[in-house]
């Protein structure tokens, strides 16, 4: 080792190199040629270049990263990183300093050169019937002559208006009813899942409700935020996944997880903490864009909404429902379920049928009675994704041969009509998205997307 020039691995980018002992997060970066926000010239003024530096070793990458590594912890950080994050290896890319081998992970809010992600929605015809429902009742409040308890009282509504029995409810609703009940004269609307629990307890009439469709890919993310009620998809979000640091493929995630003791538990929490932030992202977006007040306190913004737009104004409690599919490896990683025979011969799933989770349960930062959906797998490399594709596209219902292809890092094909269907998968990131190969890039900016030959210009 290099003790003079100890190597520096950027995530999710893959850049890496030796740079000199001493030199700025920030300063690596731009010798590397990875875009890290900096808007303060590295005063420690502005906060935009958080990162964090990972722990441990990792064999993929051939290298041992230590917290320790970087200098110690500046007065300064206390200003944008909170206790919490500064346990979990947050530092300010201007004031940490490398001393020695570091695995860096930069989040996506501080990188200046965004991953071009293109996972927009399109319209596809679907029967509405969604797994989260509202419910509006009124009722009689309790009397000397009927005390009946309001749970009670709410189920009978709920049966004597539109026939639903033996419904259960979750704690978190149970304790918004009373308060719910009263503020709106016994006026409420009630979400129910599946028809069989209540969810969440709304004063008044609530016309909408809200879930988030999310694809998990071994590389990008990406959610599609939709109004339960309208089916109509309010907006798309993407990010990266944040275990590209474990390996560009599947196989590598799964090795990672065979080689580290607490492997498996540190992908899925940097899973589910991208899941949040792009929930938080999505939520977000319903909001008018924040200003900084210039020359008004340190904290002070104000909203800059667009002359004739309307914002929903939502929050993560009114994400009422997930749905999350992904191949076999990131379902199995998401879920906590050893991924490890995944890769052994005969390659069989730990489940193949689809799953009702509490949100909560997976840590995932919606409303607090909601579920997640996760679609079934179908095969050991064959996940829930393709489920989503056969979901979508309906080959099953078709008298013609179709061929559909799902390329991504993990790439899918289906093959069949309504009289049989095949499934197989594949190896394709590292062909097309310059995983592991000396000539390539991901789609960021600079990369080549298309080329247009003009036959006047190329003909000498």
């Amino acid at each position: 080792m290099d003790k003079d020039r100890p190597m520096v691995i950027f995530q999710p980018s893959g850049r890496r190199g030796r740079v000199p002992r001493g030199t700025t997060i920030i300063e690596a970066s731009r010798l590397l040629g990875v875009d890290i926000e900096s808007l303060c010239g590295e005063k420690k003024v502005c906060g935009k270049c958080i990162v964090r530096i990972e722990e441990g070793h990792f064999a993929k990458l051939d290298v041992t990263s230590s917290r320790e590594n970087v200098t110690p912890w500046q007065k300064e950080e206390k200003r944008f990183i909170t206790k919490e994050k500064k346990g979990e290896g947050y530092r300010l890319g201007c004031a940490a300093r490398v001393q020695g081998d570091v695995l860096v992970f930069v989040p996506e809010e501080s990188r200046a050169g965004k991953q071009v992600v293109s996972k927009a929605a399109r319209d596809i015809r679907i029967k509405h019937d969604p797994a989260v429902r509202l419910y509006y009742v009124e009722l009689d409040g309790p009397t000397f002559k009927d005390p009946l308890g309001d749970f009670e009282r709410l189920c009978k509504a709920l049966k004597d208006t539109y026939g639903l029995e033996n419904l259960k409810v979750d704690l978190h609703a149970l304790r918004q009813l009373p308060s719910a009940l009263r503020k709106e004269e016994w006026k409420v609307t009630v979400s129910v899942w599946m028809d069989k629990e209540i969810i969440r307890i709304r004063p008044g009439r609530a016309e909408d409700c809200y879930g988030l469709a999310i694809d998990v890919g071994t590389t990008t993310i990406a959610g599609y935020f939709c109004n339960l009620q309208t089916m109509e998809v309010i907006d798309t979000v993407s990010m990266m996944n944040p275990q590209c640091k474990y390996g560009e493929d599947v196989m590598s995630r799964i090795t990672y997880h065979m080689s580290e003791p607490d492997g498996l538990k540190r992908m899925s929490d940097d899973l589910v903490e991208g899941l949040n932030g792009l929930i938080e992202q999505a939520v977000k977006g319903t909001h008018p864009p924040r200003k900084k007040v210039k020359g008004g306190p340190e904290e002070e913004w104000v909203e800059e909404p667009e002359e004739g737009r309307h914002y929903l104004r939502l929050s993560r409690d009114d994400v009422e429902d997930v749905t999350l599919c992904g191949n076999t490896a990131m379902h199995h990683i998401l879920l906590q379920l050893t991924p490890q025979y995944v890769g052994l011969a005969p390659f069989p799933p730990v489940v193949h049928q689809g799953l009702g989770i509490k949100a909560r349960d997976l840590g995932l930062k919606v409303s607090p009675g909601s579920y997640v959906y996760v679609l079934p797998n179908e095969a050991g490399f064959v996940g829930a994704d393709n489920v989503g594709v056969l979901i979508a596209e309906e080959p099953y219902k078709s008298d013609e041969m179709q061929l559909i292809i799902d390329i991504g890092t993990n790439g899918e094909l289906v093959l069949g009509s309504r009289d049989k269907l095949i499934s197989s998968s594949c190896a394709t990131g590292p062909a097309l998205e310059g995983a592991q190969i000396q000539f390539g890039m991901r789609a960021a900016p600079g990369a080549i997307e298309r080329i247009k030959i003009e036959p006047r210009s190329s003909s000498g």
